[in-house]
């Protein structure tokens, strides 16, 4: 029988490959803390969020784009001044 650990790791790991991260992996990608990136995703002004069970993901796809399009300042979630 596997592990805890090496589950979760393949279970990230399949997320991956078909393009979606946990959103423990988004946060510091927009520079927030999670509790930050909840908040956000509540409000709506963030990419959407898909529940997997228990756990959020997002598509890694859309999250790029998003900070693409928004130049996003990291840390902020705003676009950076003119």
């Amino acid at each position: 029988m596997a592990n805890t650990r090496t589950q979760t790791r393949a279970a990230a790991e399949l997320l991956r490959t078909l393009g979606y991260v946990e959103e423990a992996v988004v946060a510091p990608l927009l520079g927030v803390s999670l509790d930050t990136l909840r908040n956000r995703a509540s409000l709506g002004t963030v990419p959407r969020r898909y529940k997997l069970g228990k756990q959020s993901v997002y598509r890694l796809s859309e999250i790029e784009a998003w900070i693409a399009q928004r130049g996003v300042d990291r840390g902020t979630l705003k676009a950076p001044v003119q």
